[in-house]
């Protein structure tokens, strides 16, 4: 089974998403924010095709894929060239493959284009996330770590059986998880503070 390392992006915004109260919105409105981004209907229409959710939700999504684009256009976030490649690669070492047997796996399940554009936003909301959060995201030290582990036993057993892995084997997966978690904690914060400073304007 593929591990999919950066198929969080989808949940990652659900989880940012607040409460807003467009419960009154009518065919033909667009929202502008910050004066300078629009939301159109058409694209709220694509949206509830796309994911199957309601107008409602699909404006909240909207909204905060359009505050994320915004944030990595100011902190000038870009992809260099080779990084999907090497992002690539490295997932299909992890998985036991060749580059062409991965991508064969993957086109099994999804589109591929659809998936390297998966990587592409899991590589930039890295850069974003480093840029933002290097004051305030601070690295879980060996004490946290084992908590986790100590709490989350189950998730370090062999193959189902009641034997674990020792802590030290399994130390640098404990620390890219729980650094995960701290990644979309510290997130989710960040733009729910950057949509109460927005200006988010519904045009009829």
């Amino acid at each position: 089974m593929i591990k999919y390392v950066m198929n969080r992006f989808k949940i990652l915004f659900c989880l940012l998403l607040p409460i807003f109260g467009f419960a009154g919105l009518v065919d033909g409105v667009a929202i502008r924010i910050n004066g300078d981004y629009i939301i159109t209907l058409s694209d709220i229409n694509n949206k509830m095709r796309s994911l199957n959710i309601d107008k409602q939700n699909a404006i909240k999504l909207l909204i905060d894929e359009t505050l994320f684009e915004e944030q990595l256009k100011s902190q000038e976030i870009a992809l260099l060239d080779g990084e999907v490649d090497d992002y690539v690669y490295k997932l299909s070492k992890r998985n036991g493959m060749s580059v062409g047997e991965f991508k064969q796996e993957v086109k099994k399940r999804q589109s591929y284009d659809k998936f390297i554009e998966g990587i592409k936003m899991e590589i930039k909301r890295y850069k974003l996330v480093q840029n933002i959060s290097k004051q305030n995201l601070v690295p879980p030290d060996d004490e946290e770590l084992e908590v986790y582990y100590r709490n989350n036993i189950q998730k370090f057993s062999k193959g189902g059986s009641i034997q674990v892995y020792p802590f030290e084997q399994v130390k640098k997966r404990i620390f890219e998880v729980v650094m995960k978690e701290k990644e979309t904690k510290f997130l989710k914060e960040y733009f729910y503070k950057l949509r109460m400073i927005s200006n988010i304007e519904i045009v009829r």
